[in-house]
């Protein structure tokens, strides 16, 4: 799979440098960015909360390679803030999408089996025990920005349960985005190139 991923242009993607083959395991050699550090780490070191103008930088730069990842035919499964790094020698976060071992590849109709952080699973996966690739990718993306823009990480049960609400500091379209990805029926939530041409992202 990340053999997949690299071979497309997407700069958030990170690249595979080398592929061994040993009798009972496989080792492959992964760029590293240095400096870099995880995103969980990142907000921490910027207080806990992003400012909304930095997280749509990283936003715009995660859907663009959400949606080259699945054009490629990979599903990542657990795009969540420890498995992005940030490049920390630019005027802006460059994000950079690591760990793909809970990844599988692209198909038709649901899954049936979950792997994955299940705090962040989609509601369908509790409802039904089933789920898509691209919706729930979508679905991730905003716990992610969920994640960035609030004290609390995201769990999926909490905010269905809880009907939490987002802080009173984002803008109107912050909030129509994060609700529209983290909408409760998977039929609710945006494509990928219709979250590229949202008014929040544009």
């Amino acid at each position: 799979m990340i053999v997949k991923v690299s071979q497309g242009n997407c700069p958030a993607m990170i690249s595979l440098l080398d592929c061994y083959e040993l009798p009972e395991e496989v080792i492959l050699v992964m760029e590293w960015p240095v400096p870099s550090m995880d995103l969980y780490d990142y907000k921490e070191f910027n207080g806990g909360v992003l400012e909304e103008a930095e997280a749509k930088v990283i936003l715009r730069q995660m859907v663009e390679a959400s949606s080259q990842m699945h054009n490629s035919g990979v599903f990542h499964r657990d795009l969540k803030l420890k498995n992005i790094l940030v490049e920390t020698d630019h005027s802006y976060p460059k994000v950079r999408v690591i760990d793909f071992g809970c990844g599988c590849l692209v198909k038709e109709g649901p899954y049936n089996y979950y792997s994955g952080t299940i705090g962040k699973a989609p509601p369908e996966w509790h409802s039904s025990k089933g789920y898509s690739a691209e919706p729930t990718t979508v679905f991730h993306l905003g716990a992610l920005l969920y994640s960035l823009l609030h004290q609390n990480s995201f769990n999926t049960l909490s905010y269905l349960w809880r009907n939490k609400g987002f802080s009173w500091r984002l803008s109107e379209k912050c909030r129509h985005f994060l609700k529209s990805c983290l909408a409760e029926d998977p039929d609710d939530r945006p494509s990928f190139e219709q979250l590229l041409r949202h008014p929040w992202l544009l």
